[in-house]
């Protein structure tokens, strides 16, 4: 990979609100009929969309991984049409925020280099992006019925009945881990994938996920106990506020008898060291939704590396599932895609030690 990417990448993001201002005034300008159709509150909200392109735009680039916006490419191709704004208009933006990248970061020399990724992305848009039938599985998940069932009453505000429809499967004697891995990680995808098509609002997005998080902490009297002598810290990146999948994992590591520190969302970097060179931990999890906070993590790893410490790092989110290797980049151990996964992976890591 080349080094230089980086600097690229990096330039983009410190000069995000220029490098997306100048790339919305050129497409406005391409596109009259838009800009004196738009009122200002619009033009504020499209200026924030240039800024998100941008922020994908250089995570590809960063790591030289067209994948990266591939996806983003066809989540825009899904999600834009419902509010109203044809794929066409993205992909021209796309294209003006290239332009722009090129003549911002004086890199002539890079610049077929920046044009392939974007071609590749194009290219591959449809192969790394599928919108699934639904993530509740009838025929590999055993509580399937209950996980619909469950989705269903959080949509329709009744979250009492949904949390007594849980307690219930307690009660039958079904494992705190299956309720999680068979209900609350499917639904949570489920409820991300009906957002995207415009079935739901991010109100009811929000509310869903709330509940959810009300009663997993509801759960703890379940499954804390005493805790063992391994030791796993779990955060998010900088700036990455989706935080479920990450709380889910470290609960189920504390099932399996760890003691886990969760930090949770938006995790200052400084902060993070200092807990690490405090408690030792034996195994670091980290977590990055979006691409644009991966080089968080890369910072992470990076001191953490320079400082000689001894934990092991688990990466896990979306960037690092669309892109196979990336976890190699950051200089992490090991990549897990599921909690399940990441226990065994964590075994194998201590126990080479």
């Amino acid at each position: 990979m080349k080094e230089s990417f980086r600097d690229i990448a990096s330039i983009i993001q410190e000069g995000l609100p220029t490098v997306a201002a100048l790339a919305m005034e050129e497409f406005m300008d391409s596109k009259p009929e838009l800009k004196n159709h738009y009122s200002a509150r619009q033009l504020q909200t499209c200026r924030k969309d240039f800024e998100y392109i941008t922020l994908f735009f250089s995570a590809s680039i960063r790591y030289n991984r067209p994948e990266i916006l591939a996806e983003f490419l066809g989540w825009c191709k899904s999600f834009f049409p419902t509010i109203d704004v044809p794929y066409e208009e993205v992909f021209g933006a796309l294209m003006a925020i290239q332009k722009q990248v090129i003549e911002f970061s004086h890199t002539s020399k890079l610049a077929e280099d920046i044009r392939y990724i974007v071609e590749e992305a194009t290219k591959m848009e449809g192969q790394h992006f599928a919108v699934h039938l639904s993530f509740i599985d009838d025929q590999d998940n055993p509580q399937a019925f209950e996980a619909r069932e469950y989705l269903n009453l959080l949509l329709d505000t009744r979250r009492m009945e949904a949390f007594d429809l849980i307690y219930n499967l307690i009660n039958q004697g079904i494992p705190i881990k299956n309720i999680y891995l068979n209900i609350f990680q499917p639904v949570q995808y489920e409820i991300g994938r009906l957002w995207q098509k415009g079935e739901i609002s991010v109100a009811q997005e929000h509310y869903c996920t709330a509940a959810t998080q009300t009663l997993i902490a509801n759960l703890y009297k379940y499954f804390l106990r005493p805790s063992g002598d391994k030791t796993m810290v779990a955060a998010c990146a900088p700036g990455e506020l989706h935080e479920m999948g990450l709380r889910m994992l470290a609960d189920i590591f504390e099932m399996e008898g760890w003691h886990t520190v969760y930090i949770g969302a938006n995790t200052p970097v400084n902060d993070l060291l200092k807990l690490i060179e405090k408690q030792k931990p034996l195994i670091l999890a980290l977590s990055a939704t979006l691409p644009f906070n991966v080089a968080a993590l890369d910072e992470i790893i990076s001191r953490i590396k320079k400082a000689e410490i001894s934990t092991k790092i688990l990466v896990g989110g979306l960037p690092f599932k669309l892109s196979p290797g990336l976890w190699k980049d950051i200089g992490a151990d090991a990549y897990a895609a599921d909690a399940l996964s990441a226990l065994q992976l964590a075994q194998d890591l201590i126990s080479k030690n």
